[in-house]
């Protein structure tokens, strides 16, 4: 591809990347997920649930979307790159640019080269801060992994940067759909939220079956690596098949009863982050944030329901989820709340 059609850098992205070049990215990243960090970034998660939902515990009415989704996840992978938390709402304002871009959402001329100049001056905020790290001062930033791939020739410039934005986009979006959509889903089923309230030990299940049921992403877009026969259709290398990720979760071939939320499912292999080479890298991630919100909306909300109220959907390309997502529960008086804790 030429440059002036990635004018980006888009296709240095992991994502983008194929073959041995995806598999050497992949182990390059890969230190940004050991058992360490993740640990570290449970404790973060969990400290900043309870800080989002302690005022929320005071209102008869909240935005689930607006109060918690938008605000954890990009709080949580600013965490994990060691971007200043403080600054995660102008964060998540300067990239929605580069996110409308790889959401395979249909964008007119005009808006699409608004999101690149957006994504581009953005790239220009990611470049100045890798520059400003103090390796003194923070001698165990995450940022300086970046600049020492950079230096040894394991990345280019470029590339680095690319990744940097890939892994601030690809860290945040789907884990806030995912967010809205999970909760939403036990809240319209009332006996999956009792269940949930009653036996804590079934919310790692419970957040694996609740993003089956309900993926933020309903397709991902794969190219032939070589000719294959599917059924009677022959796709030849080289050609664009778009694999529905939300019809294969509910496959009945594959799942007992695939239109049932079902806490105790054991059988079928979920396709939500998809599989293979290019799995999602952030799996892990995106279900600790999940599994914390489940474990302590039930605890200090239990009589959390559905609003009367409008709760909005979007569609943008391959993302759905809900824009906003009104929750109702009964105010926790001062004194409830300290026997509760």
């Amino acid at each position: 591809m030429l440059a002036a059609e990635d004018p980006l850098g888009y296709l240095g992205m992991v994502v983008f990347e194929t073959g041995d070049q995806h598999e050497r990215l992949r182990r390059l990243l890969a230190p940004l997920f050991t058992r360490k960090r993740l640990a570290d970034l449970q404790q973060f998660i969990d400290a900043e649930i309870l800080r989002l939902l302690a005022p929320l515990r005071q209102t008869k009415r909240f935005d689930l979307i607006a109060d918690v989704a938008r605000v954890l996840p990009v709080r949580t992978i600013c965490h994990l790159l060691g971007f200043p938390e403080s600054a995660a709402r102008n964060y998540l304002k300067a990239s929605m640019g580069a996110w409308r871009l790889i959401s395979a959402a249909s964008l007119s001329t005009e808006e699409r080269a608004q999101a690149v100049d957006e994504t581009r001056r953005f790239l220009d905020q990611i470049e100045s801060f890798v520059a400003e790290v103090d390796s003194d001062k923070t001698p165990d930033h995450p940022i300086l992994y970046f600049r020492q791939l950079e230096e040894s020739g394991d990345v280019d410039h470029g590339s680095m940067l690319a990744n940097i934005l890939f892994l601030f986009i690809a860290g945040y979006g789907t884990t806030l759909l995912s967010i809205g959509n999970s909760v939403a889903a036990a809240m319209r089923h009332p006996e999956t939220w009792q269940a949930l309230c009653g036996d804590c030990a079934l919310i790692p299940q419970a957040a694996r079956e609740l993003q089956r049921y309900d993926p933020a992403v309903q397709a991902i877009f794969r190219y032939a690596w070589k000719d294959v026969e599917v059924g009677d259709q022959l796709i030849r290398r080289g050609e664009q098949v778009a694999l529905l990720l939300g019809a294969a979760n509910r496959d009945p071939d594959e799942f007992a009863l695939p239109n049932n939320i079902d806490l105790y499912r054991t059988r079928g292999r979920s396709l939500t982050f998809g599989a293979g080479p290019h799995s999602c890298m952030g799996l892990a991630l995106a279900r600790m944030q999940l599994e914390s919100l489940l474990r302590e909306l039930p605890r200090h909300m239990p009589d959390l329901t559905l609003s009367g109220a409008d709760n909005y959907r979007l569609q943008r390309g391959a993302f759905h989820g809900f824009s906003q997502l009104l929750l109702d529960h009964s105010v926790i008086t001062d004194r409830h709340s300290a026997n509760s804790t």
